[in-house]
């Protein structure tokens, strides 16, 4: 068993040795000598089946020069303009071909075919300067829309909206606005998309890819739940003591001011100025409004609620501060002689002072400022007035003060 391993082993070298080398080396040779190529090829001609064909079908390097040098004259036929086209679809195929037709082209005409050459180095100079000019501008071009994607990234939501709007999309240029948007973060996109109208979001969101869409959509569709939200906490601030009001929403402390204009933009105008004549921060008070009127824009109100909470505001700051002088100057009196004051006033109608709104009017009875001033009393000094009256006015006093 082992001799005849050993035997078959034998066999195949020898095998390996008469037959692949010669063969690896017939065909490094045959690749490598054009003569030995074109020899061999001559002899191969007659063979039968591929080998023939093959061996018929490739030329010999004196067919292949005839070829070059047919090709070499008809170029040299032709005019210079048509020659160089011809030629320079040539060199982008096969530069090969190519510069050996041009160094045959030259040996029989050396002064056309430089022209030859001229014409087609140009035209690729020609279009290496297209190409070069084409990256400059667009190189150009988005570093441009880079900078400006940083300049609407720092601009405020409101103003980066409207600039938007009159920049691009009132010109019809809804791609470029919606590549612009699609470039920021989500966040700022949506803050900015709510500003406009739906039919305008529609148009952006046709531009937009359906991830980037989505993505907006769903920061569009957050912040109007929590506008939801922030209308209900408007809704409950209605009801309650303006002064309370003014504790949670006179300060930047529970909301931002974006959410604080929300707030009081569904507050009445009544209350909201009510609430905001406690208020001593012009700063806070100017951005609440600024922040306000933004949203009117957003709503496309045609009046300001800002003018009349500014001027139900001032009116009762004024009021304030005639209750506070008031209940100074009671303090210091007799309870006795504050108590026949509160009799007479407790039941009068009589108007003292108004303001007028747009959709409201606020009457100061001579009840109604009897009844603030008693609220802003110490309570022993209350105390002592409430025990200068009948039993029955008391308690009525009381209830209204519970109000």
């Amino acid at each position: 068993m082992a001799k005849n391993s050993s035997a078959l082993k034998t066999a195949f070298i020898v095998v390996f040795i008469l037959i692949f080398i010669p063969c690896c080396t017939f065909f490094i040779i045959y690749k490598t000598n054009a003569e030995f190529r074109d020899t061999t090829n001559k002899y191969m001609k007659n063979f039968p089946g591929f080998i023939g064909e093959y061996a018929n079908t490739y030329p010999t390097d004196e067919e292949k020069g005839e070829k070059i040098d047919f090709l070499a004259q008809y170029y040299l036929s032709l005019s210079k303009e048509v020659a160089s086209d011809k030629l320079y679809g040539i060199k982008k195929d096969n530069e090969e071909l190519y510069y050996d037709i041009i160094k045959q082209m030259q040996m029989s005409s050396t002064s056309k075919t430089e022209d030859v050459l001229k014409i087609i180095r140009n035209r690729e100079i020609k279009k290496d300067l297209m190409i070069t000019l084409y990256d400059e501008i667009k190189k150009e071009n988005e570093m441009k829309f880079n900078e400006e994607i940083k300049r609407y990234d720092k601009l405020g939501f409101f103003s980066a909206a409207q600039e938007i709007e009159e920049r691009y999309l009132k010109l019809n240029k809804n791609e470029e606005a919606a590549n612009i948007i699609a470039s920021l973060n989500v966040n700022k996109a949506a803050h900015i998309m709510y500003y406009f109208s739906q039919e305008n979001r529609d148009l952006l969101f046709n531009e937009m890819s359906l991830i980037k869409k989505n993505d907006i959509n769903n920061e569009i569709l957050s912040m109007d739940m929590k506008k939801n939200a922030l209308i209900d906490k408007a809704k409950i601030y209605e009801s309650k003591i303006s002064k309370e009001v003014f504790e949670e929403i006179g300060n930047l402390d529970n909301y931002s001011i974006e959410e604080l204009a929300q707030i009081y933009n569904n507050l009445s105008p009544v209350k909201a100025g009510e609430v905001l004549s406690f208020n001593k921060d012009n700063k806070f008070y100017n951005d609440l409004m600024d922040e306000i009127r933004k949203n009117e824009n957003l709503q496309k109100d045609e009046g300001s609620i800002t003018i009349d909470i500014s001027k139900v505001m001032n009116f009762y700051k004024k009021y304030n501060e005639k209750i506070n002088d008031l209940t100074v100057i009671y303090e210091k009196m007799n309870s006795s002689d504050v108590a026949n004051i509160i009799e007479r006033m407790i039941v009068s109608n009589n108007v003292i002072d108004s303001c007028k709104i747009t959709n409201a009017q606020i009457a100061i009875t001579d009840s109604k400022l009897i009844v603030d001033v008693l609220k802003n009393m110490p309570k022993t000094n209350l105390s002592d007035i409430l025990n200068q009256l009948e039993p029955r006015k008391a308690t009525e006093i009381i209830r209204r003060l519970s109000k």
